[in-house]
């Protein structure tokens, strides 16, 4: 007998009384459906699941450019080409180099523009849900890779890569969000290892599963 759907509209949300019988009916089969899950072998998982895993398989793949990228942009350094390009001459030995104070620029910009994209994701996909908000930043990194690939100067250049950090901040709690709640229990700890091979470090992808946990802790406290 297969399971029954249910989904609450926002009219009946707003008249959900947290003492109704309808509401511990409610919370008692999400009780029973998490216990249920928890029982599934990683064959029963992958098939109960098999469209949710290759969703969240396909949308990680969002994640191996902001991996790529992180780890390519400090290989610029020393290159010839990079240098001569973008590099201050040095009278003594008459060569160009990419001074420290750029290197450190060009390597945090990224970061920064991630921390804003955490920012704003937390607001954009509680409005408009995961799908549109992952679609529009999509979009949005499609125009913005432009600005790093014809960068004329450092500040442009750091520019570009604060503006695709934005999606990339995104990214990282929407494909983390669909690869671990999607998913089902039975098959949560493997994110960890999905996420690393598609642009994570090890060391990342266990912050981000402990950052998850913290807040759902959090969340279920308040």
């Amino acid at each position: 007998m297969a399971a029954d759907t249910v989904v609450l509209t926002e009219k009946e949300v707003e008249r959900l009384q947290l003492g109704g019988a309808e509401t511990l009916e409610l919370i008692n089969q999400a009780q029973e459906s998490d216990a249920a899950d928890r029982l599934l072998t990683i064959r029963a998982a992958l098939a109960k699941y098999k469209k949710a895993v290759f969703w969240a398989m396909f949308l990680s793949t969002s994640l191996i450019m902001e991996g790529y990228d992180l780890v390519i942009i400090t290989s610029f350094y020393g290159q010839a080409q990079f240098q001569e390009r973008f590099g201050v001459l040095d009278p003594v030995t008459k060569t160009h180099s990419i001074t420290a104070a750029w290197q450190s620029g060009l390597s945090n910009s990224s970061v920064v523009g991630q921390l804003a994209g955490l920012i704003i994701n937390m607001y954009a996909q509680d409005r408009f849900g995961c799908r549109p908000t992952m679609m529009f930043f999509m979009a949005w990194m499609t125009v913005m890779i432009f600005i790093p690939v014809f960068a004329p100067s450092l500040p442009v250049l750091a520019f570009g890569e604060a503006m695709c950090g934005v999606s990339w901040g995104v990214f990282q709690n929407c494909v983390v969000w669909a690869a671990q709640i999607l998913c089902g229990n039975a098959i949560l700890s493997y994110s960890v290892t999905f996420l690393e091979a598609a642009g994570f470090s090890s060391i990342q992808a266990f912050d981000v599963n402990i950052a998850l946990s913290s807040c759902y802790i959090i969340g279920g406290i308040i």
